[in-house]
């Protein structure tokens, strides 16, 4: 699966470089207990929304999930709160129609 980084699909996203990836992921890794269902699911960081505190994770099967962080560790049950998306392209159609 190829993701133009250079594509800009909605002026309040943007793609992360490498620091920003490994920022958002321990950020995510802080955030999920063990009974998540995203608990270990998680390959990377792809994009962060600047107006709210979500970010665009692909997960190891190849889906991918907008993440509204909470910024609070061990969260409960069901939070963080996620949308999840079979592709890229279901996820950049998302995010285009919905800021």
């Amino acid at each position: 699966m190829r993701i133009d980084i250079n594509e800009k699909i909605n002026d309040d996203w943007d793609f992360l470089d490498n620091k920003e990836n490994l920022l958002f992921m321990k950020e995510l890794t802080n955030e999920l207990n063990e009974k998540h269902l995203l608990h270990n699911r998680v390959e990377k960081a792809i994009m962060r929304r600047h107006s709210q505190d979500d970010v665009l994770y692909m997960l190891k099967d190849g889906k991918f999930v907008i993440v509204h962080l909470t910024y609070s560790k061990n969260n409960e049950s069901g939070w963080p709160r996620y949308k999840e998306f079979l592709t890229f392209e279901e996820a950049k159609q998302y995010i285009y129609n919905n800021g």
